[in-house]
């Protein structure tokens, strides 16, 4: 069973997705880019959607993102 939902998951989402960046995310929210990506995977796992396409110039949102 997946843990609940958590507002710390949620600000790691809105935080890549106005970023469009893991990297400039773990900047601003002073985390490594590992756990940024442990972070999104949960959110994911948690929705069972994909919400972030990823690419070597960033992330976009997905529909369901």
């Amino acid at each position: 069973m997946y843990e609940s939902l958590n507002i710390d998951l949620l600000y790691v989402f809105t935080t890549v997705a106005e970023l469009k960046s893991i990297n400039k995310s773990s900047d601003v929210l002073l985390l490594s880019q590992p756990a940024i990506s442990k972070k999104i995977k949960q959110l994911e796992d948690y929705f069972g959607k994909k919400l972030f396409i990823r690419s070597p110039r960033g992330m976009a949102l997905t529909p369901a993102g």
